[in-house]
């Protein structure tokens, strides 16, 4: 199914994530949609893995293997550790099939509860990263495009990879 511009995303409505707003509706013109999958995680450490492995099947499914789906998996872990990390439950994640004007791409979505107080996230020491806060920036260098959102006091982080 592909999504019109105008159609109202479910995800949307049903778990209060940020409504997309007018970079989201320009970056939707650039993507048409026509698979999507919607899942929510325990806000838990091992929520990154459960959301490998639903990613995993949604990409065998999708008949997207290889680099690719090693690109997508990296980074829906790195987004929902992002998450668990450093905001408020409830994660919802989405994993989107597409075209762009370079052919194939997955999206992936992850909403969370947005962020915890600053005495609760577990924000590595500044110039402690030897093995902790590299995710967002590894994220940036694979991705077509990356980014974030936030409304009504919750965050999403969208990423692009292609998938040829």
């Amino acid at each position: 199914m592909i999504m019109e511009e105008s159609a109202v995303n479910p995800l949307y409505l049903a778990s209060n994530v940020p409504s997309p707003g007018r970079e989201h509706r320009r970056r939707n013109r650039r993507h048409r949609w026509s698979q999507q999958d919607d899942f929510e995680l325990p806000h838990h450490p091992e929520a990154a893995a459960f959301a490998r492995e639903r990613t995993r099947d949604i990409l065998d499914r999708w008949r997207v293997d290889g680099d690719a789906a090693h690109l997508v998996l990296l980074v829906v872990s790195e987004l929902v550790a992002n998450a668990v990390c450093h905001a408020k439950p409830q994660v919802t994640v989405r994993v989107s099939r597409g075209w762009a004007a370079g052919g194939p791409v997955v999206q992936i979505d992850v909403a969370d509860g947005g962020p915890l107080p600053p005495q609760e996230s577990a924000v590595p020491p500044e110039g402690d990263m030897e093995e902790r806060g590299r995710g967002l920036m590894v994220v940036e260098a694979i991705c077509l495009e990356s980014g974030m959102r936030q409304a009504s006091g919750r965050h999403m982080r969208w990423a692009i990879v292609s998938v040829p």
